[in-house]
């Protein structure tokens, strides 16, 4: 995943490569597995992202990848029909080397960057791993059409569909606009009050080398 703002890339060949993991790299899979899986009855387990509706600033061409994989497994169940299950899970931030930090830089490098992270996250909750694993899990079992982790995320596709212009607002306001007399978003200010992360983020992110 990269964490820069869209014209403000050096490396455009980097697009290419995120376009690969997250988009093609389920593509490829699903296509020669889907004969097998019809045979089977057998179901799909789409790991997307809730930037596939409800796109991040920062996050551009990853918004993009994550949108174009939601649409794709749409239309393929509209194709297979109820010969194979599709579960598309779209769970927002969870722990993991990402909200560690590990991004893909403006110039195409891989860069651990914890402020960087403050910047592109801010004070979004992180979801514990586990938690995000189990949730996928059960509405898989139950064959839900979709899984949303957090479950509160649904409220913002009322925002998404009515009040676009207030997403935008506070998104701009958040992640991308200098903070009055700083040169830095609102969001590395907030996260910068003390315990704040311990209050949003999972220990293991908090925290990273007391539980390696």
């Amino acid at each position: 995943m990269h964490s820069y703002l869209f014209e403000e890339a050096v490396d455009v060949s980097s697009f290419q490569s995120i376009m690969d993991v997250t988009f093609w790299g389920s593509v490829y899979p699903t296509y020669y597995a889907l004969p097998h899986l019809k045979r089977s009855g057998g179901k799909v387990v789409v790991n997307s992202s809730v930037s596939a509706w409800l796109p991040m600033p920062r996050l551009a061409i990853y918004n993009a990848a994550e949108a174009a994989l939601l649409n794709l497994f749409d239309t393929l169940r509209v194709e297979v029909g109820n010969s194979v299950g599709i579960t598309i899970a779209t769970p927002g931030w969870v722990e993991s080397e990402i909200t560690r930090g590990k991004f893909v830089s403006a110039e195409g490098e891989h860069v651990t960057m914890p402020d960087l992270r403050d910047v592109t996250v801010g004070p979004v909750p992180v979801t514990y791993a586990e938690e995000c694993a189990k949730a996928i899990f059960s509405g898989t079992v139950r064959g839900a059409r979709y899984v949303r982790v957090p479950s509160w995320y649904g409220v913002t596709l009322l925002y998404r569909i009515f009040a676009p212009e207030l997403i935008e607002w506070t998104y701009r306001l958040l992640f991308v606009s200098p903070a009055p007399g700083t040169q830095v978003p609102a969001a590395k200010l907030i996260m910068d009050v003390p315990g704040a992360k311990e209050i949003l983020y999972p220990s293991s992110i908090v925290h990273p080398q007391k539980t390696e």
